[in-house]
């Protein structure tokens, strides 16, 4: 299964195009013009602001790479019109060297610390924001007792239901590409489906069992 993920990413790149992106005026007033939630104007502390304030850069420089999500909106994972946040995970380095299945594995051992206590300060933060639900990170590194030799990071997205595949806009499945800005502190989005290759289109919307590795939020 590996060389199809391997496949699919970096057609997802090629789609997108190399960085700096030159961004249309139609495009950025249309496609990519993506309103602020009501409540972040009311929050102007909210980290999820530095990633609105940073979405052109992002889109211009970020580099296309899988991430998975490790919980997410309890409303994103059903049909719907509203966007929300998430957390996902994603490795550094180029695309094709992302182990999809070691992704998965470092999400489940990571979704388990939440609610829960350790004596490992690094876990314990992880398992303390995953808990919190409205913290943001998007640098937080995952630790070697659990990403071994590759360097995971933890990173809330805010998911754009227009974005995600049509008709039925939703969390599918848990594994999906990001855009990621290439200097920290790494501001994250999912990829829009429009760059997505059609066999990956098809994947995603008829996932044949329940994906094990993603929760929602309480």
């Amino acid at each position: 299964m590996q060389p199809m993920f391997d496949e699919w990413i970096a057609d997802c790149a090629q789609r997108f195009g190399p960085a700096p992106r030159r961004i249309s005026l139609w495009d950025r007033y249309s496609f990519w013009w993506l309103k602020r939630p009501e409540w972040l104007y009311h929050h102007p502390d909210d980290l999820l602001e530095t990633l609105f304030l940073n979405f052109r850069s992002l889109i211009r420089n970020g580099r296309v790479t899988w991430g998975h999500i490790v919980q997410a909106n309890n409303t994103l994972f059903f049909p719907g019109t509203n966007d929300a946040p998430a957390e996902v995970i994603f490795a550094d380095g180029p695309p094709g060297a992302v182990d999809v299945d070691d992704l998965a594995r470092v999400c489940a051992e990571v979704g388990s610390f939440k609610h829960t206590e350790s004596d490992d300060p690094a876990l314990a933060a992880i398992g303390k924001h995953l808990a919190a639900e409205t913290d943001r990170t998007f640098d937080l590194p995952i630790p070697a007792s659990i990403a071994h030799d590759t360097v995971y990071r933890l990173s809330t997205i805010y998911v754009f239901r227009k974005h995600l595949p049509q008709p039925q806009p939703r969390l599918a499945q848990g594994l999906l590409p990001l855009i990621v800005h290439p200097q920290p502190p790494y501001w994250t989005i999912p990829l829009p489906a429009r760059y997505w290759p059609q066999p990956m289109l098809d994947w995603w919307q008829k996932p044949k069992t329940k994906n094990r590795w993603y929760r929602p939020e309480s």
